[in-house]
């Protein structure tokens, strides 16, 4: 039941036919939506590229700030501070830093109108199935475009953001399906931090899960 479901919410937001929008209005509508944006949580539905369905929590906090993390027992997490995005998987003892300059998922973290300076490319813009969808690649400092994209998909009645679909630059695809998005206030201070410290300390958790967690004993993080 759950993968049926799974695919049926892929098909509607990413399957079938396409038309192009008039691209400009359509982007100016993409644009002030995520510049109007409070800080949100929201429950999701993943799919990866092996096809395998799993769901998580995220906070966004508008600029650049994000967590990600997933139900057990996925200890995965996944922390975006302004600059970075950290992923930390301390079951398989794994730490990887990414910058965020080269991360097109990070359009949706900033909470503006992305400049020429901000080395993205818009590389279509589609309605499909009473959604919105915008391809969005990062581009090195030539405008050559780094292999890999995001396509955010926005609900159009009423205008929300709906998921995302993420592309890799081995051309492996992961979506994830949005539930319960809503305005939120985040009141632990390291919620958007994920230090070497606090990884030695397995202090990784600030989720609706993070109870339900067993610690890792003793120092997991590899860099």
């Amino acid at each position: 039941m759950r993968r049926a479901l799974g695919a049926l919410l892929l098909c509607a937001l990413f399957g079938g036919g396409q038309a192009n929008a008039t691209e400009d209005a359509r982007l100016d509508q993409v644009w002030s939506y995520l510049e109007t944006l409070p800080s949100v949580t929201a429950r999701f539905v993943q799919q990866d590229p092996d096809g395998k369905l799993k769901k998580g929590w995220l906070a966004v906090s508008p600029p650049g700030r994000a967590r990600i993390e997933y139900e057990p027992p996925d200890n995965a997490v996944l922390v975006a501070d302004g600059v970075f995005l950290v992923y930390h998987n301390p079951d398989a003892g794994q730490t990887a830093h990414f910058s965020l300059d080269k991360l097109p998922l990070r359009v949706l973290f900033e909470g503006r109108r992305p400049t020429a300076d901000d080395n993205l490319g818009v590389l279509q813009v589609a309605e499909r199935n009473g959604y919105l969808a915008v391809r969005i690649a990062a581009l090195d400092d030539d405008g050559v475009q780094i292999p890999g994209w995001v396509e955010l998909a926005f609900l159009q009645e009423p205008f929300g953001l709906a998921g995302w679909k993420l592309v890799d630059v081995q051309q492996r695809a992961t979506v994830v399906i949005l539930e319960d998005l809503m305005a939120a206030e985040f009141t632990q201070h390291d919620i958007f931090r994920l230090s070497d410290d606090m990884i030695q300390r397995g202090d990784l958790w600030r989720g609706p899960w993070e109870n339900r967690r067993a610690r890792p004993q003793g120092p997991r993080g590899v860099r």
